[in-house]
């Protein structure tokens, strides 16, 4: 961990959430790059407002988020 990571994690609240995603996205490359992937893919969609193919990404980028930080450990 850098000395920018490690002053993220001494904050309060967004420390702990830090710490967690950061464990797990470290380890798991392949399914951050993805979970990113398709955060980027869907907000381009929601601003041209096809909201039938922006929200299937959104739902897996943010569930992804979730997952990371329930599995994240420290």
């Amino acid at each position: 961990m850098d000395k920018l990571d490690q002053t993220w994690t001494k904050l309060p609240i967004l420390g702990d959430v830090f710490e967690r995603l950061f464990a797990y996205f470290s380890k798991h490359t392949t399914i951050a790059d993805m979970i990113h992937l398709c955060l980027g893919i869907s907000l381009p969609l929601l601003i041209l407002q096809y909201y039938y193919w922006a929200i299937p990404f959104l739902v897996i980028g943010l569930g992804g988020h979730v997952l990371a930080y329930i599995k994240g450990g420290r």
